[in-house]
């Protein structure tokens, strides 16, 4: 088989780029299109996808991503797709450390301690912006013996 032949051949991934991104003609019951972008937008982030391109991300991998959601919104019917990512986003909220983190240096800032236990263990991007230095482990003794957890 030449190189040539190869290239025209149409392949199963071939099959997920069917409309471009946020081409809405494929969609059963679309909302208006800067309302599907928006629910793609929440969509992939609940999948911790990006929505535009990049370096590592390409065209043809977002169009991939749109053909995707449309193919879900129009089996799932928009408004239970809706739903379902609206109940993802919650359950990501709940579950993602990154926002965990976040929360646990606030508190801890609230509370006056002078850094936060996820900043002793790996290092936090809210302690490191107010540049204080990572605690080693005595440290972090005596700051648990000075600022003692409360409820």
């Amino acid at each position: 088989m030449s190189f040539n032949s190869h290239e025209t051949r149409s392949s199963f991934a071939d099959s997920f780029v069917r409309w471009p991104l946020r081409d809405c003609s494929g969609v059963h019951d679309p909302l208006p299109e800067k309302e599907m972008a928006s629910w793609f937008a929440r969509w992939s982030r609940t999948r911790s996808k990006p929505v535009t391109e990049t370096l590592s991300v390409t065209q043809r991998s977002l169009d991939q991503a749109w053909t995707a959601f449309v193919l879900r919104w129009n089996v799932e019917t928009g408004p239970r797709f809706r739903q379902l990512i609206e109940a993802r986003e919650e359950t990501h909220q709940r579950y993602a450390l990154g926002e965990l983190a976040e929360r646990m240096c606030t508190l801890s800032w609230n509370e006056d301690r002078p850094c936060c236990y996820v900043h002793h263990l790996e290092g936090c991007v809210g302690c490191e912006r107010c540049r204080v230095s990572r605690p080693s482990d005595a440290d972090w003794a005596q700051i648990v013996v000075e600022y003692p957890m409360t409820e």
